[in-house]
């Protein structure tokens, strides 16, 4: 729900949100935000649209010619505002952008079938408890493990560890780089007083 209340549904069948007042009843539908399979919208309305199915029709009603991603804009007018594109975006297969971990009955309702779907719909607007505890659960687990801060810390380690690896693997070719022109340390050194020794005429069989 956004914060005035109102509630949206990804009807992905159909390519479209729908939204509905407290009553049930239907106010609108967005067909900007693609197919969507999820939504998430935040405290101050930013309304985040994932879509993987759309591209090339497979006979499932896909949209073709809009790119699979993630779309970001206001559930206040319905505008879209950023793009995240999927790396396959316009293939056929449906892509990572499906959907979160979430558990039946805890993040949300299974309703596959149509009178399931509008059993659902109508159970949560007449039951303010059951959506506050759906809404609050979902929220955890966005906020748990997909939010921005959540996200950016293990891109950061991840980071980290790339520039750590790269690091070492530069180190050990320079290494061994310095080692195929003049060997180890100690052979080095060996060679040195070999010639030393040369030079004034001592070799290690010299009794």
């Amino acid at each position: 729900m956004d914060s005035r209340g109102r509630l949206f549904v990804g009807d992905r069948e159909n390519n479209r949100i729908q939204i509905f007042d407290q009553e049930g009843k239907f106010i609108a539908e967005w067909r900007q935000f693609g197919r969507p399979s999820g939504i998430s919208i935040m405290r101050d309305d930013t309304i985040y649209v994932t879509d993987s199915e759309s591209g090339p029709d497979t006979g499932a009603r896909e949209l073709p010619g809009i790119k699979k991603g993630i779309r970001i804009g206001s559930a206040k007018d319905g505008s879209v505002r950023a793009f995240i594109e999927d790396m396959e975006s316009t293939v056929a297969d449906h892509s990572g952008a499906e959907g979160l971990g979430v558990e039946p009955g805890l993040h949300y309702i299974p309703a596959d079938q149509p009178r399931q779907f509008a059993d659902a719909v109508l159970g949560l607007l007449r039951d303010p408890a059951r959506r506050a505890q759906l809404g609050a659960a979902g929220r955890h687990l966005v906020e748990t493990f997909y939010s921005w801060p959540t996200i950016g810390r293990a891109f950061e380690q991840r980071c980290e560890e790339v520039v750590a690896e790269h690091a070492y693997s530069r180190r050990s070719a320079d290494r061994r780089a310095h080692l195929s022109r003049g060997g180890t340390p100690r052979s080095r050194r060996a060679r040195v007083v070999a010639g030393e020794h040369n030079e004034i005429g001592w070799s290690a069989h010299h009794p």
